[in-house]
């Protein structure tokens, strides 16, 4: 039996669909990783870069700076 166009059955499963589909989006969001992510993949550029983001919203957090001098240590930036 096929639904009539304009029915409450054809509506629901239009609905079904958007949901399915709202669904599947919310699956293939990226989320931003965390420091302690980037670091465990040894990628210090991307810490660096997180930690100077949150730098700039935060200054006086100290342990943003050590997490910083760790990051530029490993990276092999040397002053």
């Amino acid at each position: 039996m096929i639904p009539r166009p304009g029915s409450a059955l054809s509506k629901i499963k239009k609905q079904h669909q958007n949901l399915l589909v709202n669904v599947v989006n919310k699956q293939n969001e990226k989320k931003i990783p965390t420091k302690e992510e980037f670091v465990k993949k040894r990628d210090f550029v991307g810490a660096i870069t997180l930690l100077e983001h949150e730098k700039m919203l935060n200054k006086d957090n100290v342990l943003n700076q050590l997490w910083l001098g760790y990051c530029y240590f490993h990276n092999g930036d040397y002053e």
